[in-house]
């Protein structure tokens, strides 16, 4: 079966995605903050999720749900950390 040999992104199809999906769901946002709750780090919040810490980077840029999540999480770990 051969794909459909698309020269630029204007050539696409509407609704046409590019790139792997992302795996990226709201959900994880529950999950962040109780990791923060309990002091996780960036780096075990992103072992948790089974994602690189460089797509938690790019998640905080393209989600802002995920953006307040990853904040909130920052803070409940620091004071995790100062108690």
């Amino acid at each position: 079966m051969t794909l459909p040999d698309y020269d630029h992104p204007k050539d696409k199809p509407e609704g046409y995605v590019f790139g792997r999906p992302t795996e990226y769901r709201k959900e994880m946002c529950e999950q962040v903050i109780e990791l923060g709750r309990i002091g996780k780090s960036h780096a075990q919040i992103a072992s948790t999720l089974d994602v690189s810490r460089e797509t938690l980077y790019t998640w905080q840029d393209t989600y802002p749900d995920f953006l307040d999540a990853i904040t909130r999480a920052r803070q409940l770990a620091q004071a995790w950390f100062e108690d």
